[in-house]
Protein backbone atom coordinates (compact mmCIF):
# COMPACT_ATOMS: atom_id res chain seq x y z
CA UNK A 1 0.00 0.00 0.00
CA UNK A 2 1.44 3.38 -0.97
CA UNK A 3 -0.21 5.08 2.65
CA UNK A 4 -2.71 6.67 0.79
CA UNK A 5 -5.78 6.43 3.83
CA UNK A 6 -2.87 7.47 6.51
CA UNK A 7 -2.27 10.53 4.73
CA UNK A 8 -5.92 11.23 4.28
CA UNK A 9 -6.63 9.94 7.67
CA UNK A 10 -3.47 12.47 8.88
CA UNK A 11 -4.74 15.15 7.21
CA UNK A 12 -8.44 14.94 8.12
CA UNK A 13 -7.51 14.90 11.86
CA UNK A 14 -5.45 18.12 11.15
CA UNK A 15 -8.14 19.83 9.80
CA UNK A 16 -10.41 18.73 12.68
CA UNK A 17 -7.96 19.80 15.35
CA UNK A 18 -7.74 23.51 13.83
CA UNK A 19 -11.87 23.49 13.46
CA UNK A 20 -11.56 22.79 17.16
CA UNK A 21 -9.21 25.21 18.13
CA UNK A 22 -7.18 22.43 19.27
CA UNK A 23 -4.03 23.48 21.30
CA UNK A 24 -0.91 24.66 18.42
CA UNK A 25 1.55 21.64 20.00
CA UNK A 26 -1.32 18.95 18.98
CA UNK A 27 -1.98 20.54 15.18
CA UNK A 28 2.03 20.76 15.35
CA UNK A 29 1.92 17.15 15.45
CA UNK A 30 -0.37 16.02 13.41
CA UNK A 31 1.17 17.71 10.75
CA UNK A 32 4.60 16.67 11.23
CA UNK A 33 3.33 12.94 11.12
CA UNK A 34 1.51 14.02 8.03
CA UNK A 35 4.77 15.28 6.55
CA UNK A 36 6.63 11.99 7.44
CA UNK A 37 3.52 9.73 6.31
CA UNK A 38 4.24 12.23 2.41
CA UNK A 39 7.64 11.71 2.49
CA UNK A 40 7.13 8.28 2.63
CA UNK A 41 5.25 7.96 0.11
CA UNK A 42 7.42 10.00 -2.18
CA UNK A 43 10.10 7.29 -1.24
CA UNK A 44 7.54 4.42 -1.79
CA UNK A 45 6.28 5.88 -5.19
CA UNK A 46 9.87 6.77 -6.39
CA UNK A 47 10.91 3.29 -8.08
CA UNK A 48 7.39 2.76 -9.35
CA UNK A 49 7.01 5.83 -11.27
CA UNK A 50 10.42 5.58 -12.18
CA UNK A 51 9.66 2.06 -13.78
CA UNK A 52 6.48 3.54 -15.59
CA UNK A 53 8.45 6.44 -17.02
CA UNK A 54 10.71 3.56 -18.76
CA UNK A 55 7.75 2.25 -19.92
CA UNK A 56 6.61 5.02 -21.73
CA UNK A 57 10.14 6.45 -22.66
CA UNK A 58 10.62 2.07 -23.95
CA UNK A 59 11.07 2.77 -28.02
CA UNK A 60 13.00 -0.70 -28.28
CA UNK A 61 9.47 -1.84 -30.59
CA UNK A 62 9.51 -5.35 -28.76
CA UNK A 63 6.19 -6.56 -30.53
CA UNK A 64 3.95 -7.10 -27.14
CA UNK A 65 0.36 -8.58 -27.47
CA UNK A 66 -2.70 -6.56 -28.66
CA UNK A 67 -5.55 -8.21 -26.99
CA UNK A 68 -6.95 -7.16 -23.29
CA UNK A 69 -9.78 -8.28 -21.74
CA UNK A 70 -13.00 -6.65 -19.55
CA UNK A 71 -11.28 -9.11 -16.88
CA UNK A 72 -8.05 -7.98 -16.92
CA UNK A 73 -9.10 -4.11 -17.16
CA UNK A 74 -11.62 -5.08 -14.04
CA UNK A 75 -8.26 -6.64 -12.41
CA UNK A 76 -6.54 -3.46 -12.42
CA UNK A 77 -9.32 -1.29 -11.43
CA UNK A 78 -9.54 -3.33 -8.24
CA UNK A 79 -6.00 -2.94 -7.43
CA UNK A 80 -6.44 1.06 -8.30
CA UNK A 81 -9.71 1.16 -6.17
CA UNK A 82 -7.82 -0.16 -3.28
CA UNK A 83 -4.69 1.92 -3.86
CA UNK A 84 -2.83 -1.01 -3.88
CA UNK A 85 0.84 -0.25 -5.00
CA UNK A 86 0.68 -3.85 -7.42
CA UNK A 87 -1.63 -1.73 -9.84
CA UNK A 88 1.55 0.22 -10.87
CA UNK A 89 2.65 -3.21 -12.12
CA UNK A 90 0.23 -4.60 -13.27
CA UNK A 91 -0.42 -1.37 -15.39
CA UNK A 92 3.12 -1.45 -16.83
CA UNK A 93 2.30 -4.83 -17.75
CA UNK A 94 -0.78 -4.08 -19.47
CA UNK A 95 0.28 -1.08 -21.26
CA UNK A 96 0.73 -2.19 -24.67
CA UNK A 97 -2.53 -3.99 -25.21
CA UNK A 98 -4.02 -1.45 -22.92
CA UNK A 99 -2.87 1.22 -25.05
CA UNK A 100 -4.09 -0.31 -28.11
CA UNK A 101 -7.27 -1.08 -26.85
CA UNK A 102 -8.03 3.05 -25.23
CA UNK A 103 -6.01 4.17 -27.86
CA UNK A 104 -3.31 6.91 -27.12
CA UNK A 105 -5.52 10.13 -25.94
CA UNK A 106 -7.20 7.79 -22.98
CA UNK A 107 -3.80 5.72 -21.99
CA UNK A 108 -1.73 9.21 -22.04
CA UNK A 109 -4.91 10.10 -19.08
CA UNK A 110 -4.83 7.08 -17.34
CA UNK A 111 -1.05 6.80 -17.34
CA UNK A 112 -0.90 10.47 -16.40
CA UNK A 113 -3.57 9.86 -13.35
CA UNK A 114 -1.57 6.59 -12.77
CA UNK A 115 1.89 8.48 -12.47
CA UNK A 116 0.36 11.30 -9.85
CA UNK A 117 -0.78 8.36 -7.88
CA UNK A 118 -4.63 9.70 -8.56
CA UNK A 119 -5.69 5.99 -9.13
CA UNK A 120 -9.27 6.91 -8.23
CA UNK A 121 -9.16 8.94 -11.59
CA UNK A 122 -7.26 6.22 -13.41
CA UNK A 123 -10.09 3.62 -12.43
CA UNK A 124 -12.60 6.01 -12.95
CA UNK A 125 -10.80 6.35 -16.70
CA UNK A 126 -11.11 2.96 -17.19
CA UNK A 127 -14.32 2.20 -16.35
CA UNK A 128 -15.42 4.65 -18.84
CA UNK A 129 -13.73 2.45 -21.37
CA UNK A 130 -14.36 -0.68 -19.46
CA UNK A 131 -18.34 -2.12 -20.51
CA UNK A 132 -19.12 -3.79 -23.98
CA UNK A 133 -15.62 -2.23 -25.26
CA UNK A 134 -13.92 -5.28 -24.67
CA UNK A 135 -13.57 -9.05 -25.07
Amino acid sequence: MIGATRIVGLAGAAETALRECRPRVMVEDILAQLAVALADLRDEAAPLLEKLARLRDDSSGVSCPTNINSADVAELCELLDTQNLAALDRFCSMSPPLRAAVGALRFERIHEAIDKLNFQLAAELLREFLPGAMA
